[in-house]
């Protein structure tokens, strides 16, 4: 079955272990892995910084 949706309709799904990178914003180029999801965020440990 095709569905037919608009962006705005669609999200993104992640889970803590997922190794990310941010693309846009203040942290764009930032890489880590997701430690924790809070509804539409998500919490990263960075891989240079080791902060969160």
């Amino acid at each position: 079955e095709t569905l037919c949706l608009k962006e705005r309709e669609l999200c993104k799904y992640f889970e803590p272990g997922d190794h990310v990178k941010v693309v846009t914003g203040a942290h764009e180029g930032a890489t880590g892995m997701v430690i924790k999801t809070e509804g539409h965020n998500i919490i990263i440990i960075s891989d240079t910084t080791k902060e969160d």
